[in-house]
């Protein structure tokens, strides 16, 4: 790769990612229910030190639905909103900022397997992902676990480093407790890892330190999650919930669930979800482009070529299966490892977030293809970077210019368009009635708008709901 190529892909990683932090307070148009709870529920824990409901909570952070915000993301982001404020754009920022830690971890990986060139390429294919693009400009800490996968795969696979296992191990530590999937995900990923150092590569670890690093920070997980306290979201969503299985005329016996799995993880693999439309939720996808970006498809294509090639010998200098074979063997089999937690729900199938642990294994499956033949051919230099382009333009202007209207029935757009055109306080009042049942958005609004506190919000919430109560008993 020349100089002007590398000097050219070097800027455009950097403007790209810087890219990310535009406009976050307006695009997405509105914000999401879970946007709008973490707002609040890092502003009373702030201020209060309480749960948005005015109760000191034990680590996780009870929001009354959903899942518990986990104490790896509480705590790094009460120092974030305390420098950067507590709005959901602040949020959506910090959000950006992990997935920007993940982009220069995952160079810093390629980098170390192939050399700089191959760094360059997956952290190419790390910025132009559509996947993390979407999901990473939420307030969602869903994207830190495979942010978390990522350095923990590199302190795992360095040459040296007395204590880099025990690093490791606290990395999948830190994303088994950022998303509920990761917890599917870090037993089968680990087992894998194990087999793949034994078998193959044969490199010395210190296994008890990587253990004790990952179990012992995990206790509190372990127990909150054994008491119930982690559960109820998961038990809406799994396949094995009677319910579900009544409404499709399943018994839950092991056929039935394998059966359902099955259906579930090949959903997953359906051409339309991987390269034309993405998942159907608005906000995990724009739906103008599927889960993989044009650079991805174009590895793809070449990886099926070299299979295809793997005799000829004249391309086997050129073959990335020849020379990463290890490496993009391990990494597809991680990528489809991590659509197993998806697979284990039936809500919302195909699911780009909660498969979102296979992000990582993506990009270095193109950076490392990409990489690989390019060095050889300055021809393939010129058109995947013609390919990148073009595809970053296409998909930025989509994103920036029309998402925005295509998606915003997914973050309560009404509701916070109309919250920007109050001014005085009968306005505001006949909008806390009006939209009194969406109990995150109004306290989001009387804190941050009409500069109220947590306890204050709250109070104000339930008196509210008072009167509405009552002027409904008087209409009967």
């Amino acid at each position: 790769m020349s100089r002007f190529f590398t000097g050219f892909f070097i800027i455009f990683i950097i403007v790209l990612n810087i890219l990310r932090f535009y406009s976050l307070d307006s695009i997405p148009h509105g914000y999401h229910v879970d946007e709008y709870a973490a707002a609040v529920s890092m502003q009373c824990l702030a201020h209060e030190g309480t749960g948005p409901w005015g109760k000191k909570d034990n680590i996780f952070l009870q929001q009354g639905f959903g899942t518990p915000k986990p104490p790896t993301y509480t705590f790094p982001a009460l120092l974030w909103t305390k420098v950067f404020g507590y709005k959901v754009a602040s949020l959506r920022a910090f959000s950006v900022f992990a997935i920007v830690v993940g982009v220069l971890g995952l160079f810093i990986l390629g980098n170390m397997i192939g050399g700089f060139k191959a760094g360059l390429w997956t952290a190419l294919a790390a910025s132009v992902s559509p996947w993390s693009w979407v999901l990473g400009r939420l307030a969602f800490e869903s994207f830190f676990a495979p942010v978390c996968i990522v350095w923990g795969l590199w302190f795992f696979s360095k040459a040296r480093g007395r204590w880099k296992d025990g690093w490791a191990g606290l990395c999948f530590c830190a994303s088994a407790y950022f998303y509920p999937p990761a917890r599917a995900f870090i037993p089968l990923f680990l087992i894998s890892l194990c087999a793949y150092e034994i078998l193959i590569s044969r490199r010395p670890h210190r296994w008890w330190l990587l253990i004790a690093a990952l179990m012992i920070p995990a206790i509190p997980l372990i127990k909150a999650q054994l008491a119930g306290e982690l559960s109820f979201r998961l038990n809406e969503v799994v396949i094995w919930d009677h319910g579900y299985l009544a409404s499709i005329g399943r018994s839950g016996n092991i056929l039935d669930l394998c059966q359902v799995f099955l259906n579930n993880y090949l959903k997953h693999l359906d051409p339309r979800f991987l390269f034309l439309k993405g998942d159907p939720d608005f906000s995990h996808s724009t739906q103008n482009i599927g889960l993989l970006s044009w650079l991805d498809i174009a590895a793809w294509g070449i990886l099926a070529i070299g299979l295809l090639c793997w005799k000829v010998e004249s391309v086997r200098e050129v073959n990335p299966w020849r020379i990463y074979g290890k490496w993009l063997g391990a990494s597809w089999f991680c990528f489809l490892l991590g659509i197993v937690p998806s697979a284990l729900t039936h809500l919302d199938v195909p699911n780009a977030l909660r498969m979102c642990l296979a992000w990582p294994f993506l990009c270095l499956i193109t950076g490392l293809t990409i990489s690989c033949v390019s060095q050889r051919f300055v021809l393939v230099t010129f058109l995947m970077g013609s390919l990148l382009l073009g595809d970053t333009v296409l998909f930025i202007n989509d994103y920036f210019r029309y998402y925005p209207e295509r998606s915003k029935g997914m973050f309560s757009y009404w509701i916070y368009d109309e919250a920007q055109t109050l001014k005085t306080p009968q306005q505001w009042l006949n909008f806390l009635v009006k939209y009194h049942v969406q109990d995150y958005h109004e306290r989001y609004f009387l804190m941050n708008n009409l500069g109220q506190g947590c306890a204050q919000s709250y109070e104000a919430w339930k008196n509210i709901g008072v009167i509405i109560d009552r002027l409904n008993l008087k209409n009967r």
